[in-house]
């Protein structure tokens, strides 16, 4: 049978990458997956797995990582590379480059499944959905093929890609989702862009039944040291009959502490007191921005003041802490702008405040529109994008320098709101290491804390992480 060998740079497990794996695993294929930092020699360990096709699954930003790792295996190996994930779904031209040999836009199990099966029996066909082919010198682009409708028809993610690490093999934290797809359509937001791509394809948002939610779980508890449960999911609460349902056992038959991603509008008294009842520790939510007017416009996230506030009030009566996710550098966003942003989270008392430098994906509502309006430059290209969401901001307008100082001092300002007069003046200054360093350092104290992770196993995802973020690429 076939083996495919998964490449990347990310100490993150990826639901992707395990979920693809299993199903492979499951129809009689190889799977093996080396981490840059995790082996003596990246580009050794992939040749000596002696792979039939080699992939990664990325985002933006990644990409050039990937792009550059990708040349350095073909000089070794002539085996085809095929990349996946949401960098190639939305921007497909990354084919065009010399060492890709083919793309996967959209879900991956069955796609994958078919290009595998072919190789065994020397199929050449190129007729494969969500499978984009380059040969010689032509692309072949196939269309997005139906979508998975039934999740509880999948095998439980493959962990064991992981496990062969010893951080992850004696990590407490473990990650699951519940459901593909969000029904929201937020302007920042891929989610509004794919459900177009997939629109006549199936069912966009799509949930597990708690019975297979439940199963997963149980597997996951059966790890040595696991003291949390991280819930991916956009939205873990899409539906009240299932949260019913599933906050009822997981409080009898799982019980170990959880995380997940709510909306503030979606927080009522019975939810908040079925979350810490089952075992919650910590909701997280986007907040976004604090002027009210650009979230529900030029964001289209139709979350008010009051909403926020409310649930805010809501969570801390049931004794719930709570993340929030705040963007600051958007379009046409002004330095007082910025400090509303955090000014609203200090006012609901967040728990744990995360605050991200806006970048302008092209093909994303929000993006397209800060490139109409010149707010990038003649030469923009998302190759020049940096791997995190917390360095710097491509955007060129007016105190874009202040905001992104402040963007680095956002946990002081939200934890102390009287420095506000001091931090105007100090955000002046130019960008320096100092500030960086005050950002990093509050950033994974945070992270421990929301996270239950521990101080000490955050350093160590810290420094296995750190170089992407200092990397321009």
């Amino acid at each position: 049978m076939a083996k495919i060998v998964f490449f990347h740079n990310i100490w993150y497990e990826q639901q992707g990458l395990m979920y693809l794996s299993s199903y492979l695993k499951l129809h009689g294929h190889h799977c093996e997956l080396f981490l840059a930092g995790g082996e003596k020699d990246l580009l050794t360990a992939i040749e000596r797995a002696n792979p039939d096709i080699i992939g990664t699954s990325i985002i933006t930003g990644s990409h050039i990582w990937a792009l550059k790792t990708a040349c350095q295996i073909k000089k070794k190996l002539r085996v085809p590379i095929i990349l996946g994930g949401p960098h190639p779904t939305f921007y497909p031209e990354v084919i065009s480059d010399p060492n890709i040999d083919m793309i996967c836009r959209g879900e991956g199990e069955k796609a994958i499944l078919e290009l595998l099966s072919n190789l065994d029996q020397r199929n050449k066909n190129r007729d494969i959905k969500n499978i984009w082919f380059k040969e010689n010198g032509k692309i072949i682009q196939n269309d997005f093929g139906e979508l998975i409708n039934d999740l509880d028809a999948l095998p439980f993610p493959d962990r064991s890609l992981y496990q062969k690490y010893r951080f992850f093999k004696s990590e407490n934290i473990r990650h699951l989702i519940t459901s593909r797809g969000c029904p929201h359509q937020c302007s920042y937001c891929f989610n509004y862009q794919l459900h177009s791509f997939l629109k006549g394809k199936g069912k966009y948002v799509r949930q597990r039944s708690v019975e297979n939610v439940i199963a997963e779980l149980k597997d996951i508890k059966e790890y040595p040291r696991v003291k949390t449960i991280y819930f991916g999911d956009d939205i873990l609460l899409l539906s009240p009959q299932w949260t019913e349902l599933f906050l009822s056992r997981y409080k009898k038959e799982i019980g170990l502490p959880f995380i997940c991603n709510i909306r503030p509008d979606g927080i009522t008294d019975n939810i908040a007191e079925g979350l810490r009842e089952a075992g919650c520790i910590t909701v997280q939510f986007g907040v976004e921005c604090g002027k009210e007017s650009t979230r529900k416009g030029l964001l289209r996230k139709n979350t008010s003041d009051q909403d926020i506030i409310d649930a805010a009030n809501v969570l801390r009566k049931y004794k719930l802490k709570f993340l929030t996710f705040n963007m600051l550098g958007l379009p046409h966003e002004t330095v007082e702008d910025a400090f509303r942003t955090l000014e609203i989270n200090a006012r609901i008392k967040t728990s744990y405040p995360r605050y991200f430098v806006y970048h302008p994906y092209p093909r994303t509502t929000l993006g397209d529109y800060a490139i109409r309006e010149g707010l990038v430059g003649k030469n923009y290209n998302i190759d020049d994008f940096s791997q995190t969401y917390f360095k710097d901001s491509p955007l060129n307008q007016d105190h874009i320098r202040e905001i992104i100082n402040l963007h680095k001092l956002s946990a002081l300002g939200t934890t102390f709101p009287w420095l506000k007069t001091f931090l105007k003046m100090i955000i002046k200054l130019p960008p320096n290491i100092s500030f960086e360093i005050i950002y990093l350092i509050s950033l994974g104290l945070q992270y421990s804390r929301c996270t239950n992770l521990g101080l000490w196993k955050t350093m160590i995802l810290g420094m296995r992480n750190i170089s992407n973020y200092f990397r321009k690429q």
